[in-house]
């Protein structure tokens, strides 16, 4: 095609050798260069890595939440005021939840999620913070009401310990006052099945009067 294209301009010659040692030049390269433009090529080799499944996704993200959790202990078992180190692994949990979350029904299931929390052990504000958040994205993201059963009785008994640890203290009095209040409101309205409520009992405990109160007080 070069060389057809080179008859055009009146140039018949079709050494190789020559046009080699006359491209050198840039008087010629100059004029030629718009029929030279759409001789180039290029080739991309492309090399395609297999997907990986979301059991060998799934683990690597346990092997990372290990790792952090290892430090956790480890920053803890040291120097208790290290309180900060903990808040900062709270937020990488809660950003890896995220994307097992937006993965759900596509790479992960909800027994990802369940099997993913059930690995923070360390802290109670984590369960009650992510039920409430899969109650504001449960239709976003499809999520069952079995699973968002499972999460209220969790929380609940997370809210429980961190309020038995320090009854006088108001806020974990009102986190727990209004956990109750949450899921009372959806076994009423039928978005949580009746026996949920057994299955969060309130041990015998003087300093939990009050909510046992407000709970026999809540309508049928």
């Amino acid at each position: 095609m070069f060389f057809k294209q080179l008859k055009i301009l009146g140039l018949t010659s079709t050494d190789k050798l020559q046009w080699k040692e006359e491209l050198k030049k840039d008087s010629v390269l100059t004029q030629l260069e718009p029929y030279l433009s759409v001789q180039r090529k290029s080739f991309i080799d492309l090399y395609v890595k297999e997907p990986k499944t979301s059991e060998i996704v799934y683990t690597e993200i346990e092997e990372a939440t290990l790792q952090v959790q290892s430090d956790i202990n480890v920053g803890l078992g040291w120097w208790r005021s290290k309180r900060t180190s903990t808040h900062q692994s709270l937020k990488v949990f809660l950003g890896i939840r995220t994307f097992i979350l937006k993965n759900q029904g596509v790479l992960f299931s909800v027994e990802h999620v369940n099997k993913f929390d059930d690995r923070i052990f360390f802290y109670h504000d984590y369960h009650i913070f992510t039920f409430y958040e899969d109650l504001r994205q449960s239709r976003r993201y499809g999520l069952p009401k079995d699973y968002l059963e499972i999460k209220a009785i969790k929380a609940f008994d997370e809210s429980l310990k961190k309020f038995m640890k320090n009854p006088p203290d108001k806020v974990n009095q009102a986190d727990l006052i209004r956990l109750q209040k949450t899921i009372y409101r959806k076994v009423h309205n039928g978005s949580f099945s009746k026996e949920v409520l057994n299955k969060i009992p309130l041990p015998d405990d003087p300093c939990l009067s009050n909510l046992k109160s407000m709970r026999l007080s809540m309508p049928n």
